[in-house]
């Protein structure tokens, strides 16, 4: 049993690893909060100043990015690999300890779930967060409260909005362990907190406990919300072949699903598992930003999926999941042969391409020159590198009295396009008046 096992965690191991290496070396990936945690690292590092890469801060990868930002693109995603492979072998950890038949199948194809496979490829910390969740999950079940407390503090530092999950985490303590359940309760309530403000204290410390900002976010369509909660997850394939297979489970094998709902019906861990996917689904709801919101919810979907599914549904349906990053490509907006990786791959190119023609711009601009570049701030003076421009000033925002002060100085003033749109929801007055468009807006579409 302990050689079987062993071969299956060094396979995850090598085909995990194996299945990223060709996509690792682009960027670090095409969000903008990467390369704002990136640039936060950087002036750790080289100012020793700690200002949050966008609120409510997320000290553990700014630090960490602090020790590896200047590492080539490749060897900085290969932590998202390793956080990966961390993952999935907690969850195969996980999926032993419910004795589960199709630990390492499950195991696997939760690895090869496109918004999975995606962020383990680039530098997002989606899947580094992921990790202190199932390892605080896998050591709650072996009942190493204090251990799955300093990961629950990890989970905290690393994204804070999963926060969310405290509650899930006490449900599942107090109705799994009966006899203890006030001890371990009262433990992890208390040392969950004390190593969650720990770990946070950074971001508590520098802002004086100011730190609770939602920036807001532009309008996302129903279609759109949808899109992000099915196929940004599962992929068009992985969609399609879960609908198929509970279609053929409700009309063939509707009684699997009786046996199994009354099998389940006194198992605290699938409960627990649908109030962890309840809650994620309730916070994507509220803050519709990212397909990534949802991350979270993907290994404790498959635990729901694999008790409900039949042995051989399950078993294809896995498989389909498989080859879902790699073919057939359906968004909101985009249909394609290729699958969600080389599209992101494709935008990566498109990005950095589109930043060092306005890298090239700005270099050519006449000293002392003011450029408002709004969202791509940080992306650029990470770019960039070194002190970045010598006689230039980058601006993220302006004011109107600031705009005042530039033309009253005779300032030479240029912003992007991008910078302009956003820029016109917080300045009353039209930017032409002040300065000069360089860039057109840019639009990197999946």
């Amino acid at each position: 049993m302990l050689k079987n096992k062993i071969k299956e965690v060094w396979t995850l191991v090598i085909i995990i690893t194996l299945s990223r290496l060709p996509f690792i070396f682009n960027s670090i990936g095409c969000d903008y909060d990467i390369w704002r945690e990136a640039f936060s690292g950087k002036m750790i590092r080289e100012q020793h100043i700690y200002n949050v890469s966008r609120f409510p801060g997320y000290p553990f990868p700014e630090f960490l990015f602090s020790l590896i930002y200047k590492f080539p693109y490749w060897l900085i995603n290969s932590f998202s690999v390793l956080f990966t492979i961390g993952s999935t072998i907690f969850f195969y950890e996980i999926l032993l300890l419910k004795k589960n038949k199709q630990s390492f199948l499950v195991s696997l194809a939760f690895s090869f779930v496109p918004l999975i496979f995606i962020n383990s490829t680039i530098a997002m910390d989606y899947n580094w967060s992921l990790f202190f969740i199932l390892a605080c999950t896998y050591y709650l079940m072996k009942e190493k409260i204090i251990t799955a407390s300093i990961f629950f503090g990890l989970i905290i530092s690393t994204r804070f909005n999963n926060i969310i999950f405290f509650l899930p985490f006490l449900y599942f303590i107090y109705t799994e362990f009966q006899e203890k359940r006030i001890i371990y309760t009262t433990r992890f309530f208390l040392s969950a907190t004390f190593f969650s403000l720990l770990f946070f204290s950074p971001v508590i410390i520098r802002y004086d406990g100011k730190f609770l900002y939602h920036y807001g976010a532009d309008e996302i369509s129903l279609k759109q919300i949808i899109s992000f909660s099915t196929l940004y997850i599962f992929g068009f394939i992985g969609c399609l072949s879960l609908f198929l297979f509970s279609i053929k489970q409700f009309w063939i094998d509707r009684k699997i699903i009786t046996i199994n709902y009354f099998r389940i019906d006194k198992d605290n861990f699938m409960f627990f598992s649908a109030i962890m996917v309840f809650i994620n689904l309730l916070f994507f709801i509220k803050f519709p930003l990212e397909a990534g919101y949802l991350t979270p919810s993907v290994p404790f979907l498959f635990i729901i999926f694999s008790n409900f599914l039949s042995k051989q549904s399950m078993k294809l349906y896995l498989i389909s999941m498989l080859i879902s990053p790699f073919f057939l490509l359906l968004t909101a907006q985009k249909f394609d042969i290729l699958g969600i990786v080389f599209s992101n791959e494709k935008m990566e190119n498109q990005q950095l391409k589109n930043s060092a023609i306005l890298l090239d711009k700005i270099e050519k601009l006449h000293k002392n020159s003011v450029v408002l570049v709004s969202s791509s701030y940080d992306h650029l003076l990470f770019l960039k590198g070194g002190n970045g421009f010598a006689k230039k000033k980058l601006l993220k925002e302006i004011t109107l009295s600031e705009l005042k002060t530039l033309k009253k100085k005779k300032t030479p003033f240029f912003y992007t396009e991008e910078a302009k749109e956003l820029s016109n929801k917080q300045v009353s007055v039209s930017l032409e008046k002040f300065g000069k468009s360089i860039h057109p807006i840019f639009i990197n579409e999946r």
